[in-house]
């Protein structure tokens, strides 16, 4: 304990040891010392003690373990949210692969029938520009 704590205690306690120190603080008591002790007394009772601190200490152990659960409680809520946002992402995933091999069949039927156009409408066309290059040189 230090030596100003040890003073402090030993002067809330001592009430004529309270006035010797108030006579060597003050040189000259005024004629009513009760006043300057109650001054004393008043400014004392402000002071902190070991039991003051030892309460303030609890408060604050009392209040960052209520923050811990409280942050405790938040992240399991946000892993929670994050197992259930993995699990959405895996299913848009999966929906993004099944259309992407949509895509690829449409692919392949569009070059398929572009094939089959060619294939049946090539020799229309050929002929049809045949017919068109002989009316114009006749």
């Amino acid at each position: 304990m230090s030596v100003a704590l040890k003073m402090i205690e030993e002067l809330e306690e001592n009430e004529a040891l309270r006035r010797r120190f108030l006579k060597m603080i003050i040189p000259e008591i005024p004629k009513e010392p009760d006043v300057t002790l109650m001054l004393i007394n008043a400014i004392l009772g402000r002071v902190a003690t070991k039991e003051d601190l030892k309460v303030t200490k609890e408060d604050l152990k009392e209040e960052i373990s209520s923050v811990r659960e409280e942050m405790e409680k938040e992240a399991t809520s946000l892993r929670g949210e994050i197992v259930s946002l993995r699990e959405e992402i895996r299913a848009l995933d999966s929906r993004i692969s099944s259309l992407e091999r949509r895509v690829v069949g449409i692919e392949g039927q569009m070059s398929f029938f572009m094939k089959i156009f060619m294939t049946f409408n090539l020799p229309i066309l050929l002929a049809v520009i045949g017919i068109l290059l002989r009316l114009a040189f006749w």
